[in-house]
């Protein structure tokens, strides 16, 4: 797998990401209410931001990529 491929799966992660973000952040704001959430969101997203400055492979890297913006 070359670079190339490894960045273009990088975005895939990043749109996938916002998908389920989008999809499952609406519906729980409704359950939860949206202080609760953006508190959740929040956390989440520093959480995975910070595993993802300390990714040891690509594999890590894209997999906390997609959680920190599945977060956002």
């Amino acid at each position: 797998m070359g670079l190339d491929d490894l960045i273009q799966l990088t975005f895939y992660g990043q749109g996938v990401g916002v998908i389920l973000g989008s999809a499952v952040g609406s519906m729980t704001a409704d359950i939860l209410g949206r202080r609760r959430l953006l508190y959740i969101a929040l956390t989440g997203m520093l959480t995975m931001q910070c595993l993802l400055a300390v990714s040891i492979s690509w594999v890590m890297f894209i997999f906390m990529r997609t959680l920190a913006v599945a977060f956002a």
